[in-house]
């Protein structure tokens, strides 16, 4: 039999199997503390993914860049068409297919398709007509996510609300992409032909050693980059914005060739914040980092490199290589590294 004694020890062994309330509490907060320590690695990690994913991305771009060069000796034009030519006897005069002066307009990235393995999007697109009048049907298969210009650390964004144009264009909601072209150092003017527009604009234009390697219809060759095509932006970051109902943005529109859609300059250092960084026809959202200040006059535009990296952006170099570029660069040396021909001795780190 079992004794009075040993029985209240079995049932207080029993009792002592159970948690308390103050345990389970303790319990609970330790996991709490463990979760919010390992979440940030968690994210850590997975940014880590995304800014390689993203660095592949820019890198395939700068390869597809040289392998264009290859094949036409000078690298793709900046923009085509319309009001972007620099030689006067050759300037559009006519919108009109198979007459005179017609010089069908052209956004850089459509040059690079057969170079991406998107051979397929290049062969459905017309040459002869401009991009925004390619048959609405034909610019709704086109005119889907581009995979290489999208960087998975940037939210994808679509064309859903435009000012304008053709209605085969008009509210297409095409998307737009993360990679823009080095435009130089200052705004989109300064890449026109100065004996062009000198005069007519009353514009400040860069000289010539402002030059960048992507310019209105016309492209670089690498013996033009005397600055050394290492130490020469070809492309860089930038952040898709909405445009929706009637907030029209029209910044990372990759397939319009206008200004102020994926012309990047290095007026401003990367990812600023100061609301003049990017001027286009534009809606500003400093809080989701892409300032604006509002403009419809082109020749003024300008974008700035924007990423959701912590702490920089992506860049190809002209010689195909890739870099990440910290937001607090010298500004000088970022602005020398625009430049084909500037002189300037500049290197990156």
């Amino acid at each position: 039999m079992i004794s009075t004694k040993q029985s209240a020890i079995v049932r207080r062994t029993g009792e002592d199997r159970g948690f308390t309330l103050v345990e389970l509490l303790v319990v609970i907060a330790i996991i709490g503390v463990l979760i919010a320590l390992l979440l940030p690695a968690v994210q850590a990690a997975r940014e880590a993914a995304r800014r390689s994913q993203c660095t592949n991305n820019i890198r395939q771009l700068g390869i597809a860049l040289q392998n264009y060069h290859s094949a036409k000796n000078e690298f793709p034009p900046g923009s085509y068409g319309d009001r972007t030519l620099n030689d006067p006897t050759q300037r559009r005069t006519s919108s009109i297919p198979g007459t005179p002066g017609f010089l069908p307009a052209t956004p850089h990235h459509v040059y690079l398709l057969p170079f991406l393995e998107e051979s397929a999007r290049f062969a459905a697109y017309d040459r002869d007509l401009d991009w925004d009048r390619q048959p609405r049907a034909v610019l709704e298969q086109i005119t889907t996510a581009l995979p290489t210009y999208q960087c998975p650390s940037d939210l994808g964004q679509t064309m859903d609300a435009t000012q304008g144009g053709p209605a085969n264009s008009s509210n297409l909601g095409d998307h737009k992409g993360s990679y823009g072209v080095n435009w130089g150092q200052w705004e989109f003017i300064d890449q026109f032909d100065q004996t062009v527009l000198g005069e007519a604009t009353n514009q400040v234009i860069a000289e010539d050693h402002y030059r960048a390697p992507f310019g209105a219809s016309w492209g670089a060759k690498i013996g033009q980059i005397v600055d050394g095509t290492t130490n020469t932006f070809a492309m860089f970051e930038m952040l898709q914005t909405p445009s929706e109902e009637n907030r029209v943005d029209r910044r990372a529109r990759i397939w319009n060739h206008l200004a102020g859609t994926y012309q990047i300059t290095t007026q401003f250092l990367p990812n600023s914040d100061e609301i003049e960084s990017d001027q286009s026809i534009c809606e500003s959202r400093p809080d989701q980092r892409i300032p604006c200040k509002r403009t419809t006059t082109d020749n003024i535009m300008h974008l700035t490199a924007r990423s959701r990296h912590p702490g920089g952006i992506h860049a190809a170099m002209c010689d195909g290589s890739a870099q990440f570029i910290t937001d607090d660069i010298d500004l000088l040396l970022y602005k020398g590294l625009s430049s084909i021909d500037g002189t300037e001795i500049v290197q990156l780190p």
